[in-house]
């Protein structure tokens, strides 16, 4: 519920800068106040080397949600954190309850469903678009966590 609460705020704050509608800046100054306001009060009661580590883990999330288009490893995610791929891995289960790379696939499996929904695109232009290394694969993804091919997602 709370990874869940942190990505809609993400969500909302891409979606204002990319849109730019009137508005926009004071809107992403809520957000973000939001966001600080409810990190600051889940990590107050840690010791601060755990804060340190959870925010290191941040950065990889940071960089899953951003740049989830692209090929990205698990190296890369520990490189970025300062951890070994092993801790990173394990550390990584333990903060979010779930593998980074099972992590970022349902990050690049939440923007496919937005790109499907826009009815805009092919499902081979989407598994491109978030990041999957073919379309057959998206689409095997796709129906496994959906219970339907993507060409039949309606949302």
């Amino acid at each position: 519920a709370d990874y869940d609460r942190v990505l809609e705020w993400c969500e909302l704050l891409q979606q204002e800068y990319t849109e730019k509608e009137p508005g926009y800046v004071t809107v992403c100054h809520s957000v973000l106040m939001q966001l600080i306001v409810f990190l600051s009060r889940k990590f107050r009661i840690r010791q601060q080397n755990e804060m340190n580590m959870d925010f290191r883990l941040a950065g990889a999330v940071v960089h899953m949600q951003t740049s989830f288009a692209e090929k990205i490893t698990i190296e890369q995610l520990a490189d970025l954190s300062g951890f070994s791929k092993r801790h990173f891995t394990r550390l990584f289960q333990q903060v979010y309850g779930m593998a980074p790379m099972q992590f970022l696939n349902e990050l690049r499996l939440k923007h496919a469903k937005m790109l499907l929904e826009s009815g805009n695109y092919k499902v081979t232009e989407v598994a491109s678009l978030c990041g999957f290394p073919d379309s057959n694969y998206f689409s095997a993804y796709f129906k496994e966590k959906n219970g339907c091919p993507p060409s039949e997602w309606r949302g």
